[in-house]
């Protein structure tokens, strides 16, 4: 029945569908988050931006950790997946599980948080529905069954949820903390790496803990250090501001993200696994760290706050 369904979508394939379905579910990626909660500590509001990115970085370690304790294989995954699978790097996705999908819960995940900021009827039937065709790109590319992408919906809702409704309480918890201990918070993340690395080895696999918790303690303590010593403020009504300020970080976030990727994997690449899990580790902490503070001094120094 499971491989009935993702025959079925299989058949739906058409030249003009499929670059929008590869496009859809990039949407999903990795790339996209950090563009768009970049864009929103940036331009719009730094504690829907915080919020989002506590949710997808949480969202990611826990779909990971779920996939390696599961470990129900993808649609075809020994069978010729080059022959089914679309859209994706088939040795890597051969090396990892699909029980939850990953894009499904992220998707329910972001979507979510951020109905509830913005608050209205039209923009909520708007993520529901970019909730819905992320997780169903999943199945049209075979890359995972039904019950991954309902379950990943499922998990993602829900963690959305948590955060919502505890965001207010633990941000007044927060609040209340001296600095030095707002910053012993801010690097917890790390716990979680750490935990990871024991309970599954330095492996390749580990790697999500890396990405999900360096990016996380990044953006916390380059919010903390931002708040501190830059005071910048995020609303801007001024349409060439806004620009502005997107040109100017994005030509400094993206290619350094690609940089540091292509560094790593250059003089690391032999590396003791253990040594490039940390270095993953340190590289997305600082990705995260110059969304947050580095670049946020840029503008002020540019005068375009």
């Amino acid at each position: 029945m499971n491989q009935d369904i993702v025959q079925f979508f299989e058949s739906l394939r058409h030249p003009v569908l499929t670059p929008i379905v590869i496009a859809i579910t990039n949407l999903g990626n990795e790339l996209f988050y950090i563009a768009a909660i970049a864009a929103l500590y940036w331009v719009w509001d730094k504690d829907i931006a915080l919020k989002l990115a506590t949710g997808i970085t949480t969202t990611s370690y826990v779909n990971n950790v779920l996939k390696i304790v599961i470990g129900s294989p993808r649609p075809y995954a020994n069978n010729s997946p080059e022959d089914h699978w679309l859209g994706v790097d088939v040795e890597e996705y051969k090396l990892s599980n699909g029980m939850p999908s990953g894009h499904a819960q992220g998707a329910g995940t972001f979507w979510t948080l951020l109905g509830y900021y913005v608050n209205d009827r039209k923009f909520w039937l708007f993520a529901g529905v970019m909730v819905l065709l992320i997780g169903l790109s999943r199945l049209y590319l075979a890359v995972h069954f039904l019950e991954d992408v309902i379950v990943g919906w499922i998990l993602g809702i829900a963690i959305a949820v948590v955060i919502q409704y505890s965001w207010t309480r633990g941000e007044q918890f927060f609040s209340e903390k001296a600095r030095s201990t707002q910053l012993v918070y801010a690097l917890s993340p790390i716990i979680l790496f750490l935990i990871a690395v024991l309970a599954f080895g330095a492996e390749e696999k580990t790697d999500f803990a890396s990405v999900s918790m360096g990016a996380l303690m990044g953006i916390w303590v380059g919010h903390l250090f931002q708040e501190q010593y830059v005071g910048f403020s995020s609303r801007t009504e001024n349409k060439l501001t806004l620009g502005v300020r997107l040109f100017v970080g994005y030509i400094i976030l993206v290619p350094l993200t690609f940089l540091l990727s292509i560094l790593q994997h250059a003089f690391f690449d032999t590396s003791p696994m253990l040594l490039q899990l940390i270095l993953t580790l340190f590289r997305y902490t600082f990705i995260g760290f110059t969304a947050t503070f580095i670049i946020p001094i840029l503008f002020t120094k540019i005068e375009i706050d």
